[in-house]
C-alpha cells in the first residue's frame, strides 16, 4: 500500500497518456469511511486491473487539515496524506471517455459540476438511502451496513480470498470500529456483516486473541483524534464533516454538517467567533439552509424560512423515533432542537430533509 500511495503524484502527472483509468470517489464529507474505501478499493483495482487505478478524496486539498482522524490513522501507517489525489487535483472534462468512475460511501454524484460524469459511473459501493434510479448495467453493491468500508472489504475478499495486504486491513478494521461505535448495542450501527468482516480481518491479522482491547484503544485513539480541534474556528468546525444537498428548479443549496465528538450545537454556539463565521460559511456557500447536528442537539440556520419551517415539522411530527423536540435557542434566528435517540445520525435524518425540502418546493 506504502508503494501504491508514493506514486500517485507521478501517476497525476501522466493522465493524459493514459488510454484508460479507474477511479474511485469518495463521498464529499470526507470522513474516515470514505477515505479509506476509495483508498483500499483503489489499490485493489490496481493490483488486479491492467490500466491505472487512483483514489480521489472528494474535498478540495486545502480542506485536509480538517479530517484529523484520517491524517491521525494515516500517519499510524506511514502513509504521506499530501500524496493522496483530491478532486481539485483532476482535470475531470480531460479525462474524457477514459474515465471509469466507481462511487464509494455515496451512489450518486452530487456536485453539480461534476454531474457530467454520470455516464463514467461504473460501479457503487454504498451504505446509504439509494437515490440513483438507473443500476442495471452497473456493478451496484449497496446495504445498509455500518461502515462502508465493510463493503469494500467484502468485494476485495470475494475476488481475493488470499488478501492480506497488513496496511489495507488495518485500515478498514479501524474504520469499521471507528464507524459502529466499537459495536455499540446503543447505538445500533453495526450489522451482522460489519461483524464479520471484522472478526475475518482480525483473524488474518492475528488479533482475535484481544480484540476487544485492542478495538477499544484504536476506538478512543481516533475518537480523540477526531474530537481535536481547538484551533479550529467555527467556520472550519463546519466545513470538517460537511455534506452538501442540491436541488433544482428552483435552485437550492443546503449544508448538512456533523460537529466533531461530543461537541454539542449548544456549546457550539457559544462560540465568540459562531455568528460571523456562520454568516460567513452561509455566504461563501450561497445556503439557503444551514443544519448542524451536534450530540444530542442539532440547530437549522436560518429559522423564519418555509424551508426551516418544513425540515422541523418533518422531523417532529412524521418520525417520532427521532425524539426530538424544539428548546430555547441562543439566537433568535437560529432553530434549536434536542434529540435524544443516538441512533439517528446524519445518514437517516439527511433523507428525511431532503423529503422535506422537495415538499417545500
Amino acid at each position: 500500500m506504502d508503494k501504491f500511495v508514493q506514486r500517485l503524484p507521478h501517476v497525476l502527472k501522466k493522465l493524459k497518456d493514459v488510454p484508460k483509468l479507474g477511479v474511485v470517489l469518495g463521498n464529499e464529507a470526507g470522513d474516515l469511511d470514505s477515505v479509506t474505501s476509495a483508498l483500499t478499493y483503489a489499490y485493489h483495482l490496481q493490483e488486479h486491473r491492467d490500466y491505472e487505478c487512483i483514489p480521489v478524496l472528494n474535498f478540495p486539498r486545502l480542506d485536509l487539515p480538517l479530517k484529523t482522524e484520517v491524517r491521525f490513522c494515516l500517519k499510524k501507517l506511514h502513509l504521506n496524506p499530501e500524496h493522496l489525489v483530491f478532486v481539485d487535483d483532476l482535470n475531470w472534462v480531460e479525462l474524457g471517455d477514459a474515465l471509469e468512475l466507481t462511487l464509494v460511501d455515496h451512489n450518486v454524484i452530487n456536485k453539480p459540476e461534476l454531474k457530467f460524469l454520470e455516464p463514467n459511473v461504473v460501479a457503487v459501493f454504498d451504505h446509504h438511502v439509494q437515490e440513483r434510479q438507473d443500476i442495471d448495467d452497473l456493478d451496484f453493491q449497496l446495504d445498509f451496513v455500518g461502515s462502508a468500508s465493510t463493503l469494500i472489504a467484502e468485494r476485495i475478499f470475494q475476488e481475493n480470498p488470499e488478501m492480506q495486504e497488513e496496511t489495507v486491513l488495518k485500515l478498514i478494521r479501524w474504520t469499521i470500529i471507528t464507524d459502529t461505535s466499537n459495536l455499540s448495542p446503543a447505538k445500533k450501527k453495526a450489522t451482522k456483516l460489519d461483524i464479520e468482516i471484522l472478526e475475518q480481518i482480525e483473524n488474518i491479522l492475528a488479533e482475535s486473541a484481544a480484540s476487544m482491547w485492542n478495538r477499544k484503544v484504536i476506538y478512543e485513539e481516533i475518537i480523540k483524534a477526531k474530537s481535536d480541534t481547538s484551533s479550529f474556528c467555527a467556520n472550519q468546525l463546519l466545513r470538517k464533516d460537511l455534506k452538501v444537498v442540491y436541488f433544482k428548479a428552483p435552485e437550492i443549496t443546503v449544508s448538512l454538517s456533523s460537529l466533531p465528538g461530543a461537541m454539542s450545537c449548544s456549546k457550539f454556539m457559544d462560540r465568540l467567533d459562531f455568528r460571523k463565521d456562520l454568516d460567513d460559511f452561509q455566504r461563501k456557500g450561497n445556503y439557503a439552509l444551514i443544519i448542524a447536528l451536534g450530540a444530542g442537539d442539532l440547530m437549522i440556520y436560518p429559522k423564519e424560512t418555509d424551508l426551516c419551517f418544513k425540515v422541523r415539522e418533518m422531523l417532529l411530527s412524521k418520525n417520532p423515533d427521532i425524539k426530538i423536540k424544539v428548546d430555547q435557542s441562543k439566537f433568535s434566528d437560529v432553530e434549536y432542537l434536542r434529540r435524544s435517540n443516538v441512533a439517528y445520525t446524519r445518514k437517516k435524518i439527511m433523507p428525511l430533509v431532503k423529503e422535506a425540502i422537495e415538499e417545500c418546493k
